[in-house]
């Protein structure tokens, strides 16, 4: 029965091969384009999992109020380590990391690594990093010892033996002990060296408690609820923060409560001070999963449209079946039976597509989205897509197509094709509403993301070449800054310890005249930051080198100058902790340092002359030219006293828009997933136009006989489609309003909706329904009408 079934299935397939094979194109797109969109929900779902221990692991951050400023960090202190050890039974393993900026020195060769992990000795018992050479197990608990990644111990040894091998940082020598695995793109943080922190006395065992220059993780026993250590916190702070006197600390308008973030749960729920990297978004995950559920329920109803428009040519066919006994069960399991035969080969090729457009994807999106052929649940996954896209595409073709009446058919009665044209006009309808909403979806995520990228910074990115590694040429910072400066390129050079996209330093400060303490971001500069990056000051001036005393300066921005509350601010005096007090000179605008995420903090700028020996950046603003010729020169210059450390450098508006990295994602793949929506819902409409032309062949003939022009008979087919797109954009608008109004609200700074975002896509949507009819209108309006009053 199966063997003769797919042999009708072939012999139609081959009969029809026009409407099959546009069958299968928009089967095999949709299929392509979930599958794929499905493997980036699963990613985004999958970090950290890899980790044996993962649903023990939990990371500890900090929800305060210090005055007026609120602090959402997970930066800890080293004394939290022994004191949550004593304080809690149920924690198994306790790891800090700190992240530091190491210049490694390898023979002849010269290395600066940004991103160097000084981490407890448990660190490699907490996470699961698998070891390839070297000791496995009790890493790092020796002083003086490393570890290093795979990919950095090719970069430092080649294809040597790197175990025992000693790399030196300054006057101090590491010993590698292990080569480790490279984390996997899923991972929330990466690291390329891991040093021992026990290296690092009165650091790793500090009692000072305001210092916080670590993350710390946890690992709780078995069956431990981490919720339980939650409940337990504040009593933990009440005991070793505010030693008893929390209700003084809450008298004067502080708090400091703690909480445990799940390690699972960091990359798409956290975006608090102190990440490792940017993490993802929640509300963007769940977008493109909609999206990919939503373009395989189009590319089905494609199918149902294109069946249905060719069951006209089918209907003798089941006539005479029906003559020679097949009962309607029999027809509706023949009918199922190709509309999964269809999925069949619709995934087979998408499959193929998805392999083949994976690199490009992964590129597009910087993921890495990995295929397990040896999983049995993503087999179970594509065959639940075959039966899904098979039964919900396939049923009510199925069921009109074995209703037809044999009587009426074989007597070239012309019946017409199901008894409920409504439910096609609806299926094209949800389609248009679908393309519509991707449309307007991608008009607001991308002038979201111009607003985040270059509205109301508070300065200017463009043009800005930032030079790091300046630890390796401190002796010559102000030489190395003359001679950049000296470049017929270059209109203005700065050195600063931070720039826009990394985090400031939380310190603690008093106002002269003021009761109470407060906490400001800070960073250091010298008198030419505000001419690189063309800060705007709203009072008061910038330093200069004009003023002695101006080592002793300090500018704040207006969140800060609002939190102080003096009415005129420029003179007062500022301390930060035990040092001396430091005069307001000026006020800048506010400065979007940070993700437009995050409200902006009260900010104060120091001047960078008042340490000694500090290490910072260059940022060098530059003027029209070949880029590749100014890093040139600059590495020349760079090289001449750097004693043969790279050239290491960024520019600064691609730094900054780092920060959006999600929603960067989030619109390239709305863009090419409406792209893709529109172009299936376009082959939905070919097949349904094709369908209307047949069902109207004698109208038509009758008509034309009368006179009737071309234009005229292919606006009269034109009609109900745009009746259709009018109807499916009525329907759009207040979808689409209501669900990225809400997506809107997930930014502290957000775009206005307005009326283009909706009228564009309705002007898009009614060019892109008439080209797609128009072919199909017009070559039926020109028929012969002899033609036309023979069929039937």
């Amino acid at each position: 029965m199966i063997r003769a079934l797919l042999k009708i299935t072939i012999r139609n397939f081959k009969k029809q091969l026009g409407f099959s094979l546009l069958n299968i194109l928009g089967l095999t797109i949709g299929i392509a384009v979930s599958i794929i969109g499905f493997l980036y929900v699963l990613n985004e779902f999958s970090y950290d999992k890899f980790n044996k221990d993962a649903d023990r692991i939990h990371r500890i951050a900090i929800d305060a109020l210090f005055g007026t400023t609120e602090i959402h960090q997970t930066w800890t202190s080293a004394p939290y380590a022994q004191a949550l050890y004593d304080y809690f039974p149920e924690i198994d393993k306790i790891t800090r990391i700190a992240t530091w900026n190491y210049k490694f020195e390898y023979q002849d060769k010269k290395f600066v690594e940004n991103n160097v992990f000084v981490v407890d000795s448990t660190f490699f018992d907490i996470f699961t990093i698998p070891v390839i050479q070297g000791k496995t197990s009790n890493l790092l608990n020796e002083p003086y010892c490393a570890v290093l990644t795979k990919s950095t111990a090719q970069k430092y040894f080649g294809n040597d033996d790197p175990i025992n091998k000693i790399i030196s940082q300054d006057s101090t020598n590491y010993r590698v002990i292990a080569v480790v695995k490279d984390l996997p793109k899923n991972s929330h943080f990466h690291f390329k060296i891991a040093v021992s922190l026990i290296s690092y006395d009165g650091y790793y065992n500090s009692s000072d408690w305001g210092n916080s220059g670590y993350r710390t993780y946890l690992m709780l026993h078995n069956n431990v609820d981490y919720k339980t250590i939650d409940a337990k916190f504040p009593g933990f702070v009440d005991k070793y923060l505010y030693k008893g006197r929390r209700s003084e600390a809450i008298a004067r308008g502080n708090k400091w409560d703690m909480y445990l973030q799940p390690l699972t749960t960091i990359h798409l729920n956290s975006n608090i001070r102190g990440e490792f990297e940017t993490n993802g978004r929640k509300e963007s995950v769940y977008i493109l999963l909609i999206i990919s559920i939503f373009i395989l329920i189009i590319a089905c109803i494609n199918y149902i449209n294109l069946s249905t428009a060719k069951a006209i040519k089918r209907a003798k066919e089941v006539g005479i079946r029906k003559v020679v006994g097949a009962r309607k069960k029999q027809l509706i399991r023949q009918f199922l039976l190709e509309s999964i035969f269809f999925s069949f080969i619709s995934l087979i090729l998408a499959m193929m597509l998805v392999e083949l457009s994976r690199p490009l994807y992964n590129e597009l999106i910087n993921k890495s989205l990995i295929i397990n052929y040896t999983d049995l649940g993503f087999f179970i996954g594509l065959a639940s897509i075959i039966l899904f896209t098979g039964l919900f595409g396939g049923i009510y073709p199925a069921m009109v197509l074995s209703a037809f009446r044999p009587i009426v058919v074989l007597k070239g009665g012309g019946q017409k094709v199901g008894k409920s044209p409504w439910l096609r006009n609806v299926l094209v309808i949800f389609q248009f509403v679908i393309s519509v909403v991707l449309i307007v979806g991608t008009f607001i995520i991308s002038n979201q993301l111009n607003l985040l990228q270059n509205k109301n910074l508070g300065f200017n990115k463009e043009k800005v070449i930032i030079i790091k590694n300046t630890s390796t040429i401190k002796n010559s910072i102000q030489v190395i800054k003359n001679d950049i400066a000296n470049l017929a390129f270059v209109q203005e050079v700065a050195y600063s310890n931070r720039f826009p996209g990394i985090s400031l330093s939380n310190r603690g400060c008093m106002a002269e005249g003021r009761d109470g303490r407060f906490t400001l971001n800070t960073f250091y500069s010298d008198e030419k930051l505000d001419d690189v990056l063309k800060l705007n000051l709203s009072k008061g001036r910038y330093f200069s080198k004009e003023y002695g005393t101006d080592s002793m300066a300090i500018i704040i921005n207006e969140e800060a100058e609002k939190l102080i509350g003096f009415k005129d601010i420029l003179g007062k005096r500022l301390k930060f902790g035990s040092g001396g007090f430091k005069h307001v000179i000026g006020v800048v605008k506010n400065i979007r340092y940070e993700s437009k995420h995050q409200k902006v903090h009260p900010m104060a700028i120091l001047n960078i002359n008042s340490r000694s020996n500090p290490s910072g950046y260059f940022a060098v603003r530059v003027g029209h030219g070949n880029q590749t010729r100014m890093i040139n020169e600059l590495t020349r210059v760079w090289d001449q006293y750097s004693s043969g450390f790279p050239f290491d450098y960024a520019f600064l508006d691609e730094q900054y828009d780092s920060l959006y990295m999600n929603e960067m994602q989030t619109k390239k793949v709305v863009l090419a997933f409406s792209f893709l929506a529109v172009f299936i819902a376009c082959l939905g409409l070919i097949g349904l136009a094709s369908y209307i032309a047949q069902q109207k062949t004698k109208e038509i003939g009758i008509r034309k006989t009368f006179g009737a022009s071309a234009t005229t008979i292919a606006l009269m087919l034109s009609r109900g489609f745009s009746k259709w797109v009018i109807i499916a954009n009525l329907i759009a608008w207040p979808i689409a309003w209501y669900f990225f109004d809400h997506w809107l609200n997930n930014f502290t700074e957000r775009c206005q909706l307005k009326w283009w975002y909706f009228a564009l896509p309705t002007i898009m949507s009614f060019i892109i329904a008439w080209i797609t009819v128009g072919y199909q209108t017009i070559k039926t309006s020109r028929a012969n009408p002899v033609d036309a009053l023979k069929y039937e």
